[in-house]
């Protein structure tokens, strides 16, 4: 998620792509080429989003095995990670 401060104004985003895309809208230039950036933007829309849902998928299966969240399982994890 971006957030943004413009001209006293906050301004949220969520996802990286529709942040990069309210940025490109800014006219803040990259210093990297087109292409390189619809590798980025393609990699983070495809790549990274399966592989967070397959992590999810993953914990959801653990946690129904265990019969209970994985947070109540490690001591201080709640408190230090979900201010």
């Amino acid at each position: 998620m971006l957030k943004l401060n413009i001209n006293g104004e906050e301004k949220i985003q969520g996802g990286l792509s529709a942040s990069l895309a309210f940025l490109k809208e800014l006219n803040i230039q990259f210093v990297v080429s087109d292409e390189d950036y619809l590798f980025m933007k393609k990699f983070v829309e495809e790549a990274a989003i399966d592989r967070w849902k397959k992590i999810l998928d993953i914990k959801e299966l653990f946690e129904k095995q265990i019969g209970c969240s994985i947070y109540t399982l490690l001591p201080g994890v709640v408190g230090n990670s979900f201010c």
